[in-house]
């Protein structure tokens, strides 16, 4: 599940960690692993929809779940979490986290720009790919 307000996102991943937890984002990328109940490697990764700040997002356990917030590089509202569009069909929105631009008392109001841009798209190179 995931959720979003101007500045972070909020993502809840079912993941059944019980040890080895390791929560290592990158600026573009989400990547969570650890060993369920049974000792299995557990692991998710995919390419976000825009950068983050790596230094201030965090991922912890709580009943069961890894519950992480990610800050956003830059402050507005994103139209999706992964970059890839068909990765969006598996995660539901969290709305009982989830702040529309209406509700959302930041400085800018323009749902989908910051003050510093227009919609940043990334540009991938083949060997991202791999």
């Amino acid at each position: 599940k995931w959720a979003q307000d101007q500045k972070k996102i909020y993502f809840t991943v079912g993941m059944d960690c019980k040890s080895n937890v390791e929560f290592g984002p990158t600026e573009d990328t989400f990547a969570l692993s650890c060993h369920d109940s049974k000792g299995k490697v557990q692991s998710l990764a995919f390419l976000l929809r825009e950068d983050i700040v790596v230094q201030e997002s965090t991922c912890k356990s709580t009943r069961g779940e890894e519950v992480c917030v990610l800050l956003k590089k830059y402050e507005h509202f994103w139209d999706r979490l992964p970059y890839d569009e068909t990765d969006t069909k598996a995660l539901k929105q969290d709305w009982s986290k989830w702040k529309n631009a209406e509700e959302d008392q930041s400085s800018s109001d323009e749902y989908y720009s910051s003050p510093n841009e227009k919609k940043y798209v990334k540009t991938l190179t083949a060997d991202q790919f791999v």
